[in-house]
């Protein structure tokens, strides 16, 4: 193994330290902007429930109700992975995933190739 494959090795199993690293930030990070949402939309609720809104909660609620499309738009990216990550370990531990089936060959790859024209002829000159 000369130089330039250990060089090259090192560089990839930095480059697969860092993408584990980043993926693992952005699951954390997406989880926590979850729960802070969460968390302001259930206090705004019981803020709401209890008639103790200030002036400024108030006017977030209406323009949270007028322009309740930019805020649909904005959830459905954010619950996403978290939503379906939680849908996937309900069905495996509900038992409900099913085994994954084989790859079947299709029957056109079954087929012998097309006879084609030789583009070489049988008989080429020879120089001597």
């Amino acid at each position: 193994m000369n130089r330039w494959e250990k060089t090259r090795e090192c560089v990839q199993e930095i480059s697969r330290f860092v993408i584990a690293a980043l993926d693992w930030f952005v699951k954390v990070a997406e989880r926590l902007m979850v729960l802070g949402i969460m968390y302001v939309v259930f206090y705004f609720g019981y803020l709401f429930y209890r008639g103790s809104l200030s002036k400024g909660q108030k006017s977030a609620i209406e323009f949270a109700a007028q322009n309740w499309k930019i805020v649909f738009i904005l959830l459905i990216p954010l619950f996403y992975l978290t939503v379906r990550t939680f849908l996937e370990e309900v069905q495996v531990a509900a038992g409900m995933t099913r085994a994954k089936k084989a790859l079947e060959p299709s029957p056109s790859s079954a087929l012998p190739p097309p006879n084609l024209p030789n583009p070489v002829p049988d008989s080429l000159p020879v120089e001597e």
